[in-house]
């Protein structure tokens, strides 16, 4: 245990604790369903480097710092 943080059980391996969030492009108004990974658990958040994060709106292709769109996935509202 390693700066204090537990260690996962091996089934719980490469899980990343994530809550689903519903987020508005600034930049066009695009609706999507944003899975938003917790970060803050030392157990069930070290695992991020493994996953592709989404940043920017796909739907106008601003950069995140326009729309404030990022996450590990997106789905659009309709």
């Amino acid at each position: 245990m390693a700066g204090g943080a537990a260690e996962a059980p091996d089934d719980l391996a490469g899980v990343v604790l994530a809550e689903l969030m519903r987020h508005k492009c600034f930049a066009c108004d695009a609706r999507f369903d944003v899975i938003y990974p917790e970060a803050g658990m030392p157990v069930l958040g070290r695992n991020l480097d493994r996953h592709r994060n989404v940043s920017g709106c796909p739907a106008c292709g601003s950069d995140f710092g326009r729309s404030r769109i990022g996450g590990l996935a997106l789905t659009p509202v309709s």
